[in-house]
């Protein structure tokens, strides 16, 4: 017992650090990836003369320095100011040779800028899951701009860009015109805004002077043993003011401390104290105008009370929305968030607001009060939420000036909640009613994939279409009763029957298979499976009847549950399974037998893309403790087929529940669902030390508490089922073994 126990929690604490780390840059210490910097200087304000030493200072206390591979800087290509341009080049030079950074990544913009550029097309195309760009935008979006977009398409949403000021992102009062961050958003990467560096900019007006008691701030750099430092005094001097703003966000990507302040960098850069790393941000602000997609609005320039001076408008009357994937750093993978959504109408119109998470509404929708026009703010409680998310706010307001929005702030209220568990739609655990009303809209993932979300009061799922409309593959079929809703999201799509080649489904639960045989029909496709799904397609009852069967099937109350929800048979006519080759639309789909949710569970693997259709071999949130560990038949064959899956290092997961997860939340996933398994196992191992002997229900009951805080006292079947599947593979192994009056209990105790 002892052997067994000191085994398994090494692996959860492993599991553990590394699921920590995938929320924000580092990884057992190292920060995982790369860092780009772009600054300007040379034409309308010094700061960046200041700045950027403090910036290579804090890279430097940070170790990673060597994590810097492009560096682009007098990047004001509209205008220029010779004194500006030669103080910023004696900075960003002076910097760079006291703090030993290659003078290779260096790129004068005056002088060098199609190397510039190229430097950061080369950086973003290096990127990928295990390494991606952090792009640290100190200047005007330009040459950001030009080099993202001379980079592959397919490597920009590795890349990372933060930044902290309206000006830079091309707002405000400006002198000069250009690019925004409207442009760079469009590129497909991924944006992410920090606070405004306020406390470390003292008179920020470019001219101005600093007051003494501004200066005395920053005595400890002129008194400083380091001669970095004491030099670094001198740039501020030079510059005339107290402002090294722009290190707040470099601050913020090695701490995940947004507000950064004078006495911080004291502490990081001259005591040699790091402060107490922060792991989850307790407070996230997205903001409107840098949602991935705004539909029918616009960014406009607002007074000071607006955060960043911006909020978004609708461009005409009517109904409009913005969305985005949450993919923010030092970000819980899965929990529970109150969601205050900030918003006005205008003086001559009023506006209904309706906040979405992956298509599912969260709470009522609310209404503002006709003519107000002052902002406010509305608060969701318990919003469950996960890295991959999609999160969307749409509003419908009867004139064009109806209905602003500021921004959509997380406040992290701790791991989600097991009752919202995105497994609730598998067919084990599922009793749903025959009204079930689901709502179904398709959508485009990449080229030649995309899929139809079905959302319900207790459905999460994904139906998907590979290759065009006119000649698809169609994965899963859904639920036998919401069959025709599924048939109008993919007639909406354009796929037409007669032009779908088949219909594969991944395993043999009929969330999964139900809709089969009315989808068929439709489309006039065959039906490819497994061989075991095969067998639990074309006879559903035998679901209910096999021994171990994962229904309770002792009495006539339970027969009448399942037969209020068992699917008609579906006929399968092609049989696939491991070693087979479906091509199709430029694709190679390999056929991988994955069984452990289900025996008939297979994975459809596109090796050229890195793509896995992986039906539901990997359920719940990304969080070990979150939700519960799904629905799980044979765990040993479960725990192998995550493995296998996970040393694929697949860019795109497309799961049968919930959206499509890509780059480090793949793997994130997998990890996850794998330390579930050991945290179940964990939880019944000390039960059976608490307790000479146990029930199957009193095991889950206890699994449930140890693991999932709760306490049930009649466990669901789908539960029962993976606690006993838990049960069987430690009889297997020698660690329990049944009594005599069929209850468990550990060897040698």
């Amino acid at each position: 017992m002892k052997t067994i126990l000191i085994a398994v929690l090494p692996l959860n604490i492993f599991l553990w650090a590394n699921l920590q780390a995938q929320t924000g840059p580092w990884s057992d210490g190292v920060l995982r990836g790369r860092i780009a910097l772009s600054h300007d200087g040379n034409f309308n304000d010094e700061d960046d003369w200041s700045a950027f030493p403090v910036i290579l200072a804090l890279l430097d206390a940070y170790g990673v320095k060597d994590k810097l591979v492009h560096v682009d800087f007098n990047n004001i290509i509209q205008g220029n100011d010779a004194r500006f341009e030669k103080e910023m080049t004696a900075s960003v030079l002076g910097a760079a040779e006291r703090y030993g950074i290659r003078p290779s990544v260096l790129h004068n913009c005056r002088t060098d800028l199609e190397g510039a550029v190229r430097s950061i097309r080369d950086a973003v195309n290096a990127s990928s899951t295990e390494n991606p760009l952090y792009y640290l935008l100190a200047g005007p979006m330009d040459v950001p701009y030009r080099g993202i977009l001379a980079a592959d398409t397919a490597k920009r949403r590795y890349v990372y860009c933060l930044s902290h000021s309206v000006w830079n992102d091309g707002f405000g009062n400006r002198r000069i015109k250009g690019r925004t961050k409207r442009d760079v958003i469009a590129l497909g990467v991924h944006w992410i805004q920090v606070e405004p560096g306020d406390r470390l900019q003292y008179s920020g007006v470019p001219g101005s002077k600093s007051k003494p008691e501004h200066w005395a701030l920053f005595q400890w750099l002129r008194d400083s043993r380091d001669e970095r430092l004491r030099w670094m005094y001198t740039r501020l001097q030079a510059v005339g003011r107290c402002d090294v703003s722009d290190a707040t966000i470099t601050y913020a990507l090695v701490t995940g401390d947004e507000q950064c302040d004078p006495q911080k960098l004291a502490a990081v850069l001259d005591k040699k104290q790091k402060p107490e790393a922060i792991t989850i941000r307790p407070t996230i602000r997205l903001e409107a105008e840098n949602f991935a997609a705004l539909e029918n609005c616009l960014p406009v320039y607002g007074p000071k009370q607006v955060s960043q001076r911006l909020f978004v408008r609708r461009s005409r009357p009517g109904k409009g929305m913005i969305r985005t994937t949450f993919r923010e750093i030092y970000a819980a993978v899965s929990g529970r968030y109150e969601v205050a959504v900030r918003y006005r109408d205008q003086a001559n119109g009023s506006a209904t607001f309706t906040l979405r998470v992956n298509g599912a509404e969260q709470g009522p929708a609310w209404k503002t009060p006709a003519n107000h026009g002052a902002w406010k703010t509305h608060t969701i409680q318990d919003v469950v939420l996960a890295l991959g998310d999609e999160i969307a706010v749409e509003g419908q307001a009867d004139s064009r000036e109806g209905g602003d929005l500021d921004y959509v702030q997380l406040k992290y209220q701790g791991r989600d909640d097991p009752a919202a568990c995105s497994t609730l739609a598998c067919a084990a655990e599922a009793r749903l009613p025959a009204a079930d009303k689901v709502t179904c809209q398709f959508r485009q993932v990449l080229e030649g994939v995309g899929y139809v979300h079905i959302l319900g009061p207790s459905s999460d799922n994904c139906v998907y279409v590979v290759g065009p409309a006119r000649d698809a593959l169609v994965i899963d079929a859904y639920w036998a009763r919401s069959a025709q809703e599924l048939i109008a999201a993919l007639e909406a799509a354009g796929v037409e029957p007669g032009h779908v080649r088949a219909v594969i489904i991944t395993h043999g639960h009929d969330d999964h298979y139900g809709g089969g045989a009315a989808l068929a029909k439709w489309c006039r496709a065959p039906v490819w499976a497994h061989v075991y799904t095969a067998a639990q397609m074309e006879d559903p009852w035998g679901s209910f009847s096999a021994p171990g069967s994962l229904f309770s099937n002792t009495s006539m109350a339970d027969w009448e549950v399942f037969r209020s929800k068992a699917s008609e048979p579906v006929r399968v006519d092609r049989l696939r399974r491991e070693g087979d080759l479906i091509e199709h639309a430029e694709m190679k789909l390999e056929v991988l037998d994955t069984p452990g949710h289900d025996r008939g569970q297979i994975v459809l693997y596109e090796r050229a893309r890195r793509l896995v259709f992986t039906g539901d071999l990997v359920q719940g949130g990304m969080e070990p403790k979150g939700s519960w560990l799904g629905l799980v038949t044979d765990v040993a064959a479960q725990r192998r087929s995550l493995r296998r899956v996970a040393e694929l290092k697949p860019e795109w997961n497309f799961k049968g529940h919930r959206c499509p997860l890509s780059g480090p939340d793949v793997q994130t996933d997998l990890a996850c669902a794998l330390a579930r398994l050991d945290n179940i196992q964990k939880a019944v191992l000390e039960a059976l030390r608490e307790k000479p002997r146990l029930s199957t229900a009193e095991a889950t009951r206890a699994v449930f508490r140890k693991v999932l805080e709760k306490e049930v006292k009649t466990p669901p079947d789908y539960a029962v089922a993976s606690v006993t599947a838990m049960l069987l593979d430690l009889a297997r192994r020698g660690v329990v073994k049944r009594s005599s009056d069929l209850d468990w209990e550990a060897v040698g105790q």
